[in-house]
C-alpha cells in the first residue's frame, strides 16, 4: 500500500496456519461447533420421508456399532440413555455411511488439512430403524434429540429428481374437499368424502414415461408412471356393427400404465390415461389404497382437469350382492379337494408371474355409458390392469388381453335380460356360438345394466380353461360409477373363476379389515389368505394338470396386431400394423412376416400399398410420410413423427401429404431427425453453448414456447479464446478453459451409462468401483443420462458436446443394486476421490408436498437436510464446488437459510431459455431483492442432451436417444456446473490452483434479475419486473415480481473472475519458495489474500546440519542463491520457506514490520522470520513465536494474528532493486519432549494464508 506521507515503513503481513494432520493434533484447528437441533414442533415425518432417522452424534462422543448392533463410544461417553430409548421402541442403529472408519478419517484428516477447521465425526453418524408406525417414528426422533450426545436428529427423506413434468404445473392444486362440486361428486361416486382437485394429465396418449403431481393427503406427490401393456400378441379391438358383421379398431389406443411414487418406493400404482382424464390406484403397502379418476361428463360443474381422490375406506356402504352359490359345481371332481402333488413355491416357481388370457365383452350400455368406443375399451383395460395389481401382489396371477368386443348399439347387443343368471347364460351361449375362435382362459363381460334385485355380478366357480367343464369360463359385472368398486367387482367375479368361494370378511368398525371376496361388495381391493389359499390352490392344479397356465407371456405376432410396427420403415417385428398391406406384402414374400418386416418388406409396401416412404418434413404427392422413423412406443405400429401430425389433423392420415402436414410436422419434437443409420451431428441444437441462438433452436422456441425466445447461451467459444490469449500471453503451458485438469461429476439414483445400457456419448466416463447400477426406467435413468450430457457428452463428429468436454466426467450412483438408497455414500465416495477445484453436481432435491405459495422452510433443495448439509459442507472444506438444483416448488426462498448456514455450495434457479430473461414459473426463487438464494440462474426449459425418449433423435435403444426438451432445475444445475468446471480449469491456468468454492460462487451471484438484457455488462436486474409477468403461464405464486440469480455469461463470468480481487491483497510479495517440507496444495496467489485459501506444507525431517540447494532457475522457479545459506538450530520436522518481495520506496526504509497469523497446533512449535540481510549477506534473525499468547489479536476463523518489529529494516531491502527476502520457518515439539520432532506421529502443518509487504521510508536518511 502506497502511502501519502513522507515517511515510509516497510511491513510484513504474513498470515499463517499450522496445524497437525493427524487425529491427535485435531486442537489446531478452528473448533466445528455443533450444527443447530430441530425443535420438537419441526421432527415431523416429512411426505419424503423413508421411515428411517439419521442421528448424528456429537463429534466428542465418537459414538460407533459393534458387529452385532451394540453402541459404544470410543472416549467413554455415556451412551446409556441412547440404549435405553433404542431398546423402548425396539429399533436398531447401524452406520450411515457404508464405508470403513479409516476412509472416514482419512476423508476427515484432508478436509480439516485443506481448511484448517475441524471436521464432523462421520462414523458418528448413525441410521435408526426399526420404528413401527409415523407415531413411534416421531416420538422416537423427540427423545432422542434431548439427549445431549446426540449432536442432531433428521429424517432420512427419499431424494427426487426436480424436473417438472413437461407438462405447466397448475399452481395450486385447487383442492376442495367441501362446496357443491365435492357434493356432487360423493353423490355420484357414493363416496363419505373425497377431495377434489385440478390435475395436469397428457391431451392425448402419452409416450414413454409420465410425471404427474397429485395430492395425497394434503401433500403434493410425484406419480412416475411408464406404459405397461397387458395386451397379448394376438390382441383385437373389435367393434360388433348392427347387422353383425365385425370392424376392427385401433387396438394401439388400449394403453394402460404402471408406476411408483419416487418419494415411496414400495408404493405401486397402476393406471391408465383416458380422453377424460387419469384412472389410477395408488397401492399402499399395508393393503390401503388411494384411487384418482376424473369428474369432467360424469358430475355437473366439473371442469376438465377436476380429479376425485379418495380412499377404499371412503367409499359409502353399498347394496349389492354377488348372484353366484357358494357351494361347488357338481363337475369339480371330489379329489381336487384331497391332497395333491402341487409344485412347491407356484407352479412357476415363485420367479414368474402365472399368465392367464381374458377376453372381454362390453354390452351397448357399458359403452353408451362411456361415451364412445375407444373409451369404453380404455376404461375395461383399466380396470383389468389395476386388477392385475392386485393379483400380482397376492397370487402372482396376471390376466393377458386378448380381445375387446365392443357393442355400441342395441342392435349389436344380443344381450336382453337384468336377470344376472340368465344374462351370464346368454353370455356364454353367445360367445360358445360366435366367437370359438378368440383364444381365452376366461371371458368377462362388463355391463352397464342394472340388474334384477341389487345382484351385481355373477360368475362360473372354478372356470378359468373350463378345467371340469365346457362353457365354465365366463363371469360378469355390473358398471359403478367409483372406480375402486368397478375394480373391486370384477376382481370379485373373476376370484370365482379362480376357484374363490365368498369369505365372511368384512369388519363394519374396520376398513383395512374389508375384503375382496366378502359376498356385497367392499370395494377394498385386497385378498383374504382363506381366498389367497383357495385360489392358488386351483392355480397350481391348472398349471400342474391342465396345461393351460404360461410363466411367460407369448411375443407378439399376426398382422395388424399390437407390438407389430409401420409397414414403410423396417420396424424389427415380423408383420406390420397395416393388417391389409402386411397381408399384401406377406403374400408376396413370406419372409417379411415369418422373419422380420426388413427394408425390402418396407419397400414392397412403399410400391403395393402406396405407403409414401417421404420425409415427413416435406410436402409430396403420397399417403402419409415415413422419415423420420423413430418410434419409441412400438405397440402402435406408427413412427412418432406421423403419429404427432396426425394427432394434430386427422386429414394427413388420409389425404396427401400436403404442405400443411410438412407445417404441422415443422411443430413436432419428434419430427427433428432423419432417420439416419448412424447418429447425426446435434450440436447445432445445443443453443446454451453459443453466443447468439442457434437456427434449429430459434424455430423450435418460436413452435413450443410461442414466444420469440433468443436462445443466447454461455458463449463457450469466448471462454475458449480466453484460455488461448493467456497461453499466447505466456500464462500457462495449456489451455485449461475446457475443463480439462477438472473432475467433475453427477450423483443420480441411475444413469445409462453401464454396459449394457450405456449411451453412446457418455462413454469418457467414470463410474464409482464396485457399484452397479439399476437402470430401470422407474429408477429415472434417462434423468441422470440428460444430467450428464450437458456436462460432458463426448466432443466427437454424432450426437451433443458437453459444456466442459474436457473434463474427467464422473457419476456416483444414489442407489445401487450392492447397497440400495446411499446418498450420503456416494456423497462421501465423490468427496473422498475428488480435491480443490473439482464439481459434483446435485439435480435432486427432497420431495416437500409444496407446489406454489407461501412455503417457507420446506422448500426441496439438499441442504436444507443436516446429513447432507454436513457432507456439503465437508465437501467444501475440501475444495470442491457443490452444485446444487434450487427445486421446482416455485416458492420463495426469501426466509430459508441452508440447515447449517452457508455450505459453499451454488444454488440454481431455472429460467427461459435466452431473452427475455425471465424465471420459469415453477423455479423456486426471492421476492426480495436483498436476498441471496438463489445465487445463479440458467436454462429451466428445452434444455437438449442426451436420453429420454428421443423426440430429437431416438431408436428404442435408450443408448443412442437424445432430447430437446429436459427442464427444470434439474437442467439449469449441470449447466453451471460445467461452465464452473471450465472457469476452474482457467483458474489454475492463470493461478496455479483454483478458486475456493465460495469464491467461484461469489465471482457470478450477487445481484438478482427478473428481466435483464444480456448486453448490460452489470448483470444487474430490470426494476420493472412485470415485464416478463405475463410470459411462461404468468408468475407462480401471482402477484409482484420474484427473482432469481444472473444469468451469467460464459466469457462475462470469467473476465469477473480473472479481474477480481481474490490475490491482490500483496502487491509487493511476488513468489514463494518453498525450501523445505511438502507443499500439498496452494502456491504463491494462497498468500496474497486472507481467504481462508491457504498454502499448505506439511513438515520433513531436517538434520541440523541440512544445507538446502538454490534453485537454480527456469520453469518458473526464481534464482535464489541465498538459499544455500541457511541453517538450522536443531534437528527435527521442520518447514522452511522463502518469501520474495519487492519493496516500492523511492527513499530509504526506516522501520520494517512483519506480522504472521496462525491456527496454533498441539504439538509444541516455534516459529522463526528471518530476513536476509543484504549489508552482511546472511540470514538475520527478525522474531520468533513461541507462545501463542503473543497474540495481538484473534480473527474470525480462528487464527491467531502476531506482530513482530525489525531493527535496521533499511538493511532487509537490496539498494539496487529493491528486492526483499523473507524467511519463515517452523520447528516442532512432539508430546515426548524430543527435540524437533523426530517422530511420525509429531508431524504437522504449517498453513500461511497471507503475506503482505508494506515500506515506510525517510527521506532524509543515508545509508550508514
Amino acid at each position: 500500500m502506497l502511502s501519502s506521507h513522507a515517511t515510509r515503513a516497510l511491513t510484513v503481513t504474513a498470515i499463517l496456519g499450522i496445524g497437525s494432520a493427524a487425529v491427535a493434533d485435531a486442537g489446531a484447528l478452528t473448533p466445528r461447533a455443533p450444527l443447530p437441533k430441530r425443535t420438537a414442533e419441526q421432527l415431523v415425518l416429512p411426505i419424503s420421508g423413508t421411515g428411517r432417522l439419521i442421528v448424528k452424534f456429537m463429534d466428542q462422543v465418537r459414538a460407533r456399532v459393534t458387529p452385532d448392533g451394540g453402541l459404544y463410544s470410543l472416549t467413554s461417553s455415556d451412551l446409556d440413555p441412547v440404549q435405553g430409548i433404542a431398546t423402548h421402541f425396539g429399533v436398531e442403529l447401524y452406520p450411515a455411511i457404508g464405508k470403513s472408519e479409516e476412509r472416514l478419517a482419512a476423508l476427515q484428516a484432508r478436509a480439516a488439512a485443506h481448511s484448517g477447521k475441524a471436521q464432523p465425526d462421520l462414523a458418528g453418524m448413525m441410521i435408526v430403524e426399526g420404528a413401527r408406525n409415523q407415531e413411534e417414528l416421531e416420538a422416537l426422533a423427540r427423545a432422542l434429540n434431548e439427549l445431549p450426545s446426540v449432536e442432531f436428529v433428521e429424517f432420512e427423506k427419499q431424494h427426487q429428481t426436480v424436473t417438472p413434468s413437461s407438462l405447466p404445473q397448475v399452481d395450486p392444486f385447487d383442492q376442495r374437499t367441501t362446496g357443491p362440486l365435492v357434493d356432487a361428486t360423493n353423490a355420484e361416486l357414493k363416496l363419505n368424502q373425497s377431495v377434489v382437485a385440478k390435475l395436469q394429465v397428457p391431451a392425448r396418449l402419452p409416450k414413454g414415461e409420465v410425471t404427474v403431481q397429485v395430492p395425497i393427503d394434503g401433500h403434493a406427490v410425484e406419480m412416475k408412471l411408464v406404459e405397461h401393456s397387458i395386451l397379448g400378441p394376438d390382441f383385437q379391438f373389435i367393434e360388433v356393427q348392427p347387422d353383425g358383421s365385425h370392424v376392427k379398431r385401433d387396438a394401439s389406443i388400449i394403453q394402460t400404465f404402471r408406476g411408483v411414487l419416487p418419494a415411496h418406493p414400495d408404493v405401486a400404482v397402476a393406471g391408465a390415461f383416458l380422453e377424460d382424464g387419469l384412472y389410477a390406484s395408488v397401492a399402499w403397502p399395508d393393503g390401503s389404497r388411494h384411487w384418482i379418476q376424473p369428474l369432467a361428463g360424469r358430475v355437473a360443474g366439473a371442469e376438465a382437469t377436476d380429479h376425485a381422490i379418495y380412499q377404499s375406506s371412503d367409499v359409502a356402504p353399498i347394496e349389492g350382492t354377488c348372484g353366484t352359490a357358494d357351494h361347488s359345481p357338481d363337475v369339480v371332481p371330489a379329489e381336487f379337494f384331497e391332497d395333491m402333488p402341487l409344485p412347491i413355491g407356484g407352479f412357476c416357481g415363485g420367479v414368474n408371474l402365472h399368465y392367464a388370457e381374458i377376453a372381454l365383452d362390453l354390452d351397448h350400455l357399458w359403452v353408451e355409458k362411456a361415451g364412445s368406443v375407444a373409451k369404453a375399451g380404455q376404461l375395461a383395460a383399466a380396470v383389468i390392469n389395476v386388477i392385475n395389481l392386485q393379483y400380482e401382489a397376492s397370487l402372482e396371477i396376471s390376466h393377458v388381453m386378448t380381445a375387446i368386443i365392443a357393442r355400441p348399439t342395441e342392435a349389436s347387443d344380443p344381450y336382453t335380460t337384468i336377470f344376472a343368471g340368465d344374462l351370464l347364460t346368454e353370455f356364454a351361449n353367445e360367445w360358445e356360438a360366435n366367437f370359438t375362435g378368440v383364444q381365452r382362459d376366461i371371458t368377462h363381460l362388463f355391463t352397464g345394466r342394472e340388474l334384477f334385485e341389487s345382484t351385481i355380478g355373477i360368475a362360473r366357480l372354478f372356470g378359468v380353461c373350463n378345467a371340469f367343464a365346457t362353457g365354465a369360463n365366463y363371469g360378469l359385472a355390473q358398471r359403478f360409477s367409483a372406480f375402486a368398486c368397478q375394480t373391486d367387482l370384477s376382481a370379485h367375479e373373476l376370484g370365482h373363476n379362480w376357484g374363490a368361494f365368498h369369505c365372511d370378511c368384512f369388519d363394519e368398525t374396520d376398513p383395512t379389515n374389508r375384503f375382496t371376496m366378502n359376498p356385497f361388495i367392499t370395494c377394498a381391493n385386497q385378498f383374504s389368505m382363506g381366498t389367497i389359499a383357495s385360489i392358488e390352490l386351483f392355480r397350481d392344479y391348472l398349471g400342474a394338470f391342465v396345461g393351460c397356465i404360461d410363466c411367460d407371456p407369448a411375443p407378439p405376432a399376426g398382422c395388424g396386431v399390437a407390438g407389430t410396427g409401420a409397414c414403410n420403415v423396417a420396424n424389427g417385428t415380423p408383420y406390420c400394423k397395416d393388417s391389409l398391406c402386411c397381408g399384401t406384402v406377406c403374400a408376396v414374400e413370406a419372409f417379411c412376416c415369418d422373419v422380420t418386416w426388413d427394408a425390402m418388406c418396407a419397400t414392397m409396401a412403399a410400391d403395393l400399398c402406396e405407403v409414401s416412404d417421404e420425409h415427413c418434413l416435406a410436402a409430396h404427392n403420397g399417403l402419409g410420410c415415413a422419415f423420420p422413423a423413430v418410434d419409441v412406443n412400438p405397440a402402435d405400429g406408427i413412427p412418432d413423427c406421423y403419429a404427432d401430425v396426425i394427432a394434430a389433423d386427422p386429414a394427413c392420415e388420409d389425404g396427401l401429404w400436403d404442405e400443411g402436414c410438412a407445417v404441422l410436422a415443422w411443430l413436432q419434437f419428434s419430427c427433428f431427425t432423419d432417420g439416419f443409420e448412424d447418429t447425426p451431428d446435434l450440436t447445432g441444437f445445443q443453443a446454451y453453448n453459443t453466443a447468439t441462438p442457434t437456427e434449429n433452436f430459434s424455430l423450435l422456441t418460436n413452435a413450443f414456447l410461442g414466444e420469440a425466445f433468443g436462445g443466447e447461451g454461455f458463449d463457450l467459444q469466448g471462454v475458449t479464446d480466453l484460455g488461448d490469449e493467456l497461453v499466447a500471453l505466456g500464462v500457462g503451458t495449456e489451455n485449461l478453459a475446457r475443463g480439462k485438469s477438472i473432475n467433475i461429476a453427477t450423483i443420480e439414483d441411475s444413469a445409462y451409462v453401464q454396459a449394457p445400457l450405456a449411451h453412446e456419448d457418455l462413454t469418457n466416463l467414470t463410474i464409482e468401483d464396485g457399484q452397479r447400477l439399476w437402470m430401470n426406467p422407474l429408477m429415472g435413468p434417462d434423468h441422470g443420462t440428460a444430467v450428464l450430457g450437458i456436462i460432458g457428452a463426448n466432443e466427437n463428429s454424432f450426437g451433443m458436446t458437453g459444456i466442459a468436454p474436457e473434463a474427467d466426467l464422473w457419476f456416483f450412483p444414489s442407489f445401487s443394486l450392492n447397497e440400495g438408497g446411499r446418498l450420503l455414500g456416494a456423497m462421501t465416495s465423490a468427496y473422498e476421490e475428488f480435491g480443490p477445484g473439482d464439481v459434483v453436481n446435485y439435480s435432486i432435491g427432497f420431495g416437500t408436498g409444496c407446489i406454489g405459495g407461501d412455503c417457507p422452510g420446506t422448500v426441496g433443495f439438499l441442504t436444507l437436510d443436516l446429513a447432507v448439509w454436513t457432507l456439503v459442507r465437508l465437501g467444501s472444506d475440501l475444495g470442491v464446488t457443490s452444485v446444487m438444483s434450487a427445486g421446482n416448488e416455485g416458492c420463495s426462498l426469501d426466509d430459508v437459510d441452508e440447515a447449517g448456514g452457508d455450505s459453499g455450495g451454488i444454488i440454481v434457479s431455472a429460467s427461459d431459455p435466452g431473452f427475455p430473461y425471465c424465471r420459469r414459473n415453477f423455479s423456486n426463487h426471492t421476492a426480495d431483492v436483498a436476498g441471496i438464494i438463489p445465487h445463479v440462474s440458467q436454462w429451466g426449459v428445452m434444455v437438449p442432451t442426451t436420453g429420454f425418449t428421443g423426440e430429437l433423435f431416438g431408436p428404442e435403444d435408450p443408448t443412442r436417444q437424445y432430447t430437446l426438451s429436459f427442464n427444470g432445475t434439474s437442467a439449469s444445475s449441470p449447466m453451471i456446473a460445467g461452465l464452473v468446471a471450465r472457469l476452474q480449469g482457467l483458474a489454475k491456468q492463470l493461478y496455479g490452483i483454483p478458486l475456493a468454492p465460495e469464491q467461484i460462487r461469489d465471482t457470478s451471484a450477487g445481484f438478482l434479475q427478473c428481466l435483464q438484457l444480456r448486453t448490460d455488462p452489470t448483470f444487474l436486474g430490470s426494476d420493472d419486473g412485470l415485464e416478463c409477468a405475463g410470459d411462461d403461464g404468468g408468475m407462480m405464486p401471482p402477484g409482484e415480481p420474484n427473482y432469481i440469480g444472473i444469468i451469467p455469461s460464459g466469457p462475462d463470468w470469467a473476465a469477473n473472475m480473472l479481474t477480481s480481487s481474490f490475490f491482490d491483497g500483496s502487491p509487493l510479495v511476488e513468489d514463494i519458495i518453498v525450501v523445505r517440507g511438502t507443499q500439498v496444495f496452494g502456491n504463491k496467489f494462497s498468500v496474497k489474500s486472507s481467504d481462508s485459501a491457504r498454502l499448505g506444507v506439511t513438515a520433513q525431517f531436517t538434520p541440523r546440519d541440512f544445507q538446502p540447494s538454490a534453485p537454480t532457475g527456469g520453469g518458473g522457479v526464481p534464482f535464489v542463491p541465498q538459499i544455500q545459506d541457511l541453517r538450522y538450530l536443531a534437528t527435527g520436522n521442520i518447514t522452511d520457506l522463502i518469501a520474495i518481495g519487492k519493496s516500492d520506496a523511492d527513499g530509504i526504509v526506516n522501520t520494517m514490520i512483519a506480522q504472521s497469523e496462525y491456527q496454533w497446533p498441539t504439538v509444541f512449535t516455534l516459529v522463526f522470520v528471518e530476513g536476509y540481510d543484504w549489508r552482511t549477506q546472511r540470514w538475520s534473525f527478525i522474531d520468533l513465536i513461541s507462545d501463542p499468547g503473543q497474540a495481538v489479536a484473534t480473527l474470525p476463523d480462528g487464527d491467531l494474528l502476531f506482530q513482530h518489529t525489525a531493527a535496521d529494516s533499511h538493511r532487509f531491502v537490496r539498494v539496487t532493486d529493491g528486492k526483499i527476502l523473507l524467511r519463515f520457518w517452523t520447528l516442532g515439539f512432539p508430546s515426548t519432549g524430543a527435540l524437533g520432532g523426530d517422530t511420525p506421529d509429531s508431524n504437522y502443518r504449517m498453513r500461511m494464508d497471507f503475506l503482505n509487504l508494506f515500506v515506510s521510508e525517510d527521506p532524509g536518511a543515508s545509508l550508514p
